[in-house]
């Protein structure tokens, strides 16, 4: 994101309005508070090189055991559908598919879960808004960052992770502290307010 902050700024040098950076705007997503759905673990995961699709195999099996429901939740529908059914393929266990219509159906699935492991960045933001445990997978520094600003530091596992110990992690996990999440939410918002203010100036000027 620095990096992207710094192309625009050059790209638009001499500009009275400068682009900042601000926090992710899925933190300004409003959502009515749910009621959580007992043993029911949130699971995302794209498709990418290293990552340790065996382990996704022995996570379900864990999960199960547990006498928990795994879920897979789909986030790009075109790679994710295909990338879950191989998964599932020679699985011996059902595991459902949910895929999501819109971005508030995939918020407030997620707020009801009690458990959610994420590779991907915004349903781990969702999950850390509504208190649920999340355990990362990290393929990104962005991922990372957001864990370690939350105190979560222990829940971050590289590509090869291994499953006992994503296992182990999720069952032990904590929330984020509620002061991390008002602050990003106030950081969103005066983000949205400043593209707001942007673009009323600009068609004005028009």
């Amino acid at each position: 994101d620095g990096i992207s902050l710094q192309y625009a700024q050059k790209l638009l040098k001499g500009r009275t309005t400068l682009p900042k950076l601000k926090c992710d705007s899925a933190f300004a997503l409003q959502d009515e508070a749910l009621e959580k759905v007992p043993n029911r673990v949130g699971l995302v995961f794209r498709r990418w090189a290293g990552l340790n699709v065996q382990g996704i195999h022995d996570l379900l099996d864990q999960i199960i055991a547990a006498g928990k429901i795994p879920v897979l939740i789909v986030c790009e529908p075109r790679v994710d559908i295909s990338f879950y059914e191989e998964i599932l393929k020679d699985s011996r266990f059902k595991v459902e598919i949910y895929n999501p219509k819109t971005v508030m159906e995939a918020v407030q699935f997620i707020s009801q879960l009690e458990y959610l492991i994420s590779m991907r960045l915004h349903p781990l933001i969702f999950g850390i808004k509504s208190s649920v445990p999340v355990v990362a997978i990290n393929y990104d520094h962005k991922i990372s960052e957001v864990m370690k600003n939350c105190g979560l530091s222990d829940n971050i596992f590289d590509l090869s992770f291994d499953a006992h110990q994503v296992f182990r992690a999720m069952m032990n996990s904590k929330v984020s502290s509620p002061g991390y999440v008002q602050e990003n939410y106030k950081d969103a918002v005066e983000g949205f307010r400043s593209v707001e203010a942007i673009l009323n100036q600009q068609s004005k000027s028009s």
